[in-house]
């Protein structure tokens, strides 16, 4: 489909949020490394919390806060993002308005480790995109990456005592990362807080509240039988565009 030059920035910012909202709705991301991350949780194979991630720049300054509901079950992730509050300079301005006259504001992604899927569900738009996770992503999965733990002292993060850990993660392809994790320890250990340092300078901070450890209903982990399935992000796009020109709805 051929797009006029006066919706190509409107485009290129919905087709940006899009992959933010892709990489972001995972724990920070889900490349190979972040994947392996998800083993942080140890015991921990099923709960509900709400999430406030937030990024800070080589100087400290935050540029992006993020707000996400995520729930887990045996493996199976689920994480909820509203657009209209996430906040920070890493958006143009009217970006999130524009994604909110789309129907696109609001993005729930599914993966499903299982199954080797991971799922984009588009509530505004009553559609989703499922598409194959990635090799990289899958293997990180499904390893057991080796971990070194070394006790940094003892915290007490939003009222609950934690053991501050610094955790050296080697994947498969022996990647290293440093994770500095607090861990509750009236909660099993849960990791209520992590810090990572971003490999283009700053942090990632990521603060879980509200958690419950109890089993969310399977149906959540599936896409609505009634909403229209999309093979990629560009066809979603394309549908989305003909709707904003007058075509064919979503």
């Amino acid at each position: 489909m051929k797009t006029s030059s006066f919706f190509k920035p409107f485009v290129v910012t919905a087709a940006s949020l899009l992959f933010a909202g892709a990489c972001l709705a995972q724990t920070p991301g889900m490349s190979g490394m972040e994947a392996v991350m998800t083993k942080l949780f140890g015991e921990n194979k099923s709960f509900t919390a709400t999430v406030e991630m937030s990024i800070t720049d080589t100087n400290g300054n935050q540029i992006m806060s993020m707000p996400t509901v995520m729930l887990q079950l045996d493996g199976k992730m689920r994480s909820e993002i509203d657009m209209e509050k996430m906040k920070g300079s890493a958006f143009p301005p009217g970006a999130v308005d524009q994604m909110k006259a789309m129907g696109m504001n609001r993005t729930i992604t599914i993966m499903r480790p299982d199954t080797k899927t991971m799922t984009m569900i588009y509530p505004g738009l009553t559609s989703y995109v499922q598409m194959p996770i990635p090799k990289e992503q899958a293997d990180a999965l499904n390893s057991e990456p080796k971990m070194e733990k070394v006790e940094l002292g003892k915290e007490t993060v939003d009222g609950h005592a934690c053991v501050k850990n610094k955790i050296t993660i080697t994947d498969v392809n022996g990647k290293k990362q440093d994770i500095t994790v607090w861990n509750a320890t009236d909660m099993k250990n849960f990791p209520l807080k992590m810090q990572i340092t971003n490999p283009t300078g700053g942090d990632i901070v990521i603060l879980y509240k509200n958690i419950k450890f109890e089993k969310p209903d399977a149906k959540l982990f599936e896409p609505p039988a009634d909403y229209t399935k999309y093979a990629s992000q560009m066809e979603l796009m394309q549908k989305v565009m003909q709707k904003q020109m007058g075509g064919a709805k979503p």
